[in-house]
């Protein structure tokens, strides 16, 4: 995967309204899901209950994953309409910003299909139902594809060992794709596979277990929920938390932020975000973005928790930025201090990381990462001067 920053990776500016609309929360599923989860696969065949039954709790977070259970999972209306089963190309992306994410478990993205027949009994039935289904929208499976499971649904089917076979939903076409457009540790080189992220130290994507309808204690479900948060938007509103940064009075803002969302991760992505629309008021206006020294330390520590919950959350790196730049502008009043001048080097390189990684996650803040950057050249220049 290219680094985030360059150009030709970011699409066109849309606008600074765009810098509140979307924003993708990755989670693994906690025990919320469990009681309505075992409710959902009551009416299927015992076979199948059995196969699909294999999640269980540990810790408060739901343990096991199968693309059985993934699939049944995506289509069950048990995540809601703006959550979904993650899917390859959105966990590479969270996998790059932040490689700790998932350490140590696995989690499946989708199917892996090399041919219409599988030399592993339990298994063939399965290759041949999904062979006859690509047939159907005109997909040849040629060296083989990867199916993510957003384009597949369950079928009851007693032919089947797991009492259940794989069908392609309506719109299915545009969402498969061929294997070699993705990088794997292993590939198996017939028949069908899930296709999974091993959490290891060198992580690595295998599509060669043969594991369909297995799940242990390392699986984790992990699921995409993206939101648009008007509702957020409307809060920061209703509580004037712009006019209370505007006068410094940030502490009150959190305790808004708090007392408004009962879930960490919300109300840290609440504050972000009204923190993000302030900064913008500031850029709009001419005015350089600034955290007062005062609750520099306290700023950093929210901005970083809220990128454990997310590390997908655009905001949170472009504050961070703009925290680094704050830190480097300070750190210039000590150049005197030969070592003062590497630390402030470490903040502007720091800086333009988090800048780069915010426009690449939500185009909206390229045109100010850009302008961003061109503060931090100013200061480089100062230093080399």
């Amino acid at each position: 995967m290219k680094r985030p920053g360059r150009r030709s990776k970011l699409k066109e500016p849309i606008g600074s309204e765009g810098i509140t609309q979307r924003i993708i929360f990755p989670t693994v599923l906690d025990r919320r899901f469990m009681e309505v989860y075992t409710d959902s696969i009551s009416g299927f065949n015992p076979k199948a209950r059995e196969i699909l039954g294999k999640l269980s709790i540990k810790d408060d977070v739901i343990v096991g994953c199968s693309p059985l259970m993934a699939v049944h999972l995506e289509n069950s209306g048990i995540l809601g309409d703006k959550r979904r089963v993650i899917g390859r190309p959105e966990l590479e992306t969270l996998l790059y910003f932040n490689s700790r994410f998932i350490r140590g478990r696995y989690t499946d993205v989708g199917l892996v299909l090399r041919s219409s027949r599988d030399s592993y009994r339990p298994h063939d039935i399965l290759a041949k139902v999904l062979a006859e289904e690509l047939k159907k929208f005109g997909v040849q499976i040629n060296k083989g594809k990867l199916i993510p499971f957003a384009a597949l649904k369950l079928k009851e089917d007693t032919r089947s060992d797991y009492g259940l076979v794989f069908e392609l939903k309506d719109d299915a076409a545009g969402l498969i794709k061929d294997l070699d457009k993705y990088k794997w540790g292993s590939l198996i080189k017939e028949g069908i596979s899930a296709a999974s992220y091993i959490g290891r130290i060198d992580g690595f994507w295998n599509g060669g277990n043969r594991r369909i309808a297995a799940s242990d204690a390392d699986g984790r479900v992990v699921t995409a929920r993206e939101s648009y948060e008007p509702d957020k938007i409307r809060k920061v509103e209703e509580n004037n938390m712009i006019e209370l940064m505007n006068k410094r009075r940030f502490s009150e803002a959190i305790q808004i932020a708090k007392r408004e969302l009962k879930s960490g991760s919300d109300y840290l992505t609440f504050y972000c975000m009204a923190t993000a629309l302030w900064q913008m008021e500031r850029a709009k206006a001419g005015t350089p973005i600034d955290v007062p020294e005062e609750v520099l330390e306290q700023v950093v520590n929210l901005y970083e928790q809220s990128l454990l919950y997310n590390p997908l959350f655009s905001h949170a790196y472009f504050l961070l930025g703009a925290l680094q730049r704050n830190k480097a502008e300070r750190s210039m009043r000590n150049l005197d201090n030969p070592k003062e001048s590497l630390i402030c080097r470490e903040y502007l390189d720091t800086a333009k990381q988090h800048f780069e990684k915010a426009a690449f996650l939500n185009p909206a803040f390229f045109p100010m990462m850009t302008k961003e950057i061109n503060n931090l050249f100013r200061i480089a220049t100062h230093l080399q001067d």
